[in-house]
């Protein structure tokens, strides 16, 4: 294994202070490869004030949006659908090890978190978000209630909702705006998410385009009722998930590049914050005019970095190099963790503790606190989260 980075060392210095751990003098880089206004004028999601703002793939990646709402809604009783794209971060033909972090100076943050932060936390925290992929947790009151509860027992600030067309219609609009209303009340930012991998061929840039044009449709209604609009999209396209990549990744590549280009062009007319679901290898993944985590850095708002690991420890040494391709750039990077039970153990903290995950999520705020891309942390699912935490309370 390769000797990391001195950005890297710098990370895991932090970390080990943050666990109160020793760890070794060689700094080394640990594991295999393995593997978000628009509306009102305000802040978004990254805390600016200028306007509205493989393992192989799973064969379960490539389902529609409103076909994956309902697969998700049976979490509470076992298997839990993981959203539009299963990702682990996984890719078998990738090494973690021919990539060491360039040296920077992990400069401090320079902005507060916007409409979703606290006005006691420091800037360095960052947000809390979660994903709620399930329709029926907005449409059932019940499920409602106990969402929001969680919501404000975890301190989640953003939460990442699943778009469906089902909100467009009376009845589903009336109870997302009752939820909007609630959310808003406790200073929660609200995103929407959907992706499909297919979005990143060529000739299928129109359905994450129809995405974006709903996302206006709703927020439209929401401002005609007074309340205050969703912030934007987060997409999570995936399109290392196909089939196809293995043969036609120069391909594939090249159209999510350029689907990240239409989008951003589309949502600044829109007013909306677009942010991009990345896994962490994608600042290794290179192409004609940088890497794709580049890529994605710079064409929206910021990015979701799955660093699915289960440790804090393997989580900051995955996203560090996501950090460094920011440097002291404008960009915004959120650090997700993934808490749902799937293979292999080694990228989920399902079965862990609160106090672990706790730890690791403190852990990684103190490593990256002080970058000026960290933007938070996202914990990967509402469903499995609440579950793990269920059982180590009791």
């Amino acid at each position: 294994m390769k000797t990391a980075g001195p950005a890297h060392a710098l990370a895991l210095s932090v970390l080990c202070g943050a666990l109160m751990q020793g760890c070794a003098s060689d700094t080394t880089r640990f594991g295999p490869n393995v593997g978000l206004d628009g509306g009102l004028p305000g802040r978004g999601m990254d805390g600016s004030t200028g306007g509205r703002s493989s393992a192989k793939p799973d064969p379960r990646a490539s389902r529609s949006a409103d076909s994956q709402d309902d697969a998700r809604a049976d979490a509470s009783a076992g298997e839990v659908s993981e959203g539009p794209n299963r990702a682990d971060g996984s890719m078998d033909n990738a090494d973690p090890d021919t990539a060491d972090p360039s040296d920077d100076t992990r400069a401090s943050t320079a902005d507060d978190l916007g409409a979703a932060a606290s006005d006691e936390r420091s800037q360095s925290t960052g947000l809390t978000a979660t994903w709620v992929w399930s329709k029926e947790r907005i449409l059932d009151a019940a499920q409602r209630t106990t969402l929001l509860q969680f919501i404000e027992r975890e301190g989640v600030d953003t939460l990442f909702l699943q778009l469906s067309e089902t909100f467009e219609a009376d009845d589903g609009f009336s109870e997302l705006s009752a939820f909007v209303a609630e959310a808003h009340e406790r200073k929660v930012n609200l995103l929407w998410v959907d992706g499909d991998p297919k979005w990143a061929f060529p000739g299928r840039h129109q359905g994450a385009y129809a995405a974006l044009q709903r996302v206006a449709r709703i927020n439209a209604r929401l401002d005609a009722a007074g309340l205050r609009p969703m912030t934007g999209i987060l997409y999570d396209v995936e399109p290392h998930l196909l089939p196809e990549w293995d043969t036609e990744e120069a391909v594939l590549s090249a159209g999510f590049v350029a689907l990240l280009d239409l989008l951003q062009a589309e949502a600044q007319a829109a007013e909306l914050e677009i942010w991009h679901t990345v896994p962490f290898w994608f600042a290794d993944n290179e192409m004609p005019g940088g890497s794709l985590g580049g890529a994605a850095l710079r064409l929206g708002t910021g990015v979701v970095v799955m660093a699915y690991r289960n440790s804090a420890r393997g989580v900051i040494d995955v996203a560090s190099k996501l950090f460094d391709l920011a440097g002291s750039s404008p960009h915004r990077i959120v650090v997700a963790v993934e808490t749902h039970c799937s293979p292999p153990e080694n990228v989920t903290f399902c079965g862990a503790t609160r106090p672990t995950l706790d730890a690791a999520v403190d852990a990684i705020r103190a490593a990256f606190g002080n970058t000026k891309a960290f933007a938070g942390v996202a914990v990967h699912q509402y469903e499995t989260w609440s579950e793990l935490l269920s059982g180590s309370d009791q």
